[in-house]
């Protein structure tokens, strides 16, 4: 017979509260590890553009 999956948080409004800042965590996470992945191209594009130049 299966496991039920352990529950991380309960209903009540501290654990919601912790789950809340847990999301929010993972949420700034990715959003910085977006702004690196952007951020990395456009820095390749501008040593293309410079060599272009030159």
């Amino acid at each position: 017979m299966p496991r039920k999956p352990r529950r991380r948080f309960l209903n009540n409004n501290d654990d919601s509260d912790a789950h809340m800042n847990v999301l929010a965590r993972c949420l700034k996470g990715r959003e910085r590890a977006r702004d690196r992945l952007i951020a990395r191209p456009r820095y390749i594009d501008e040593e293309i553009e410079v060599m272009e130049v030159a």
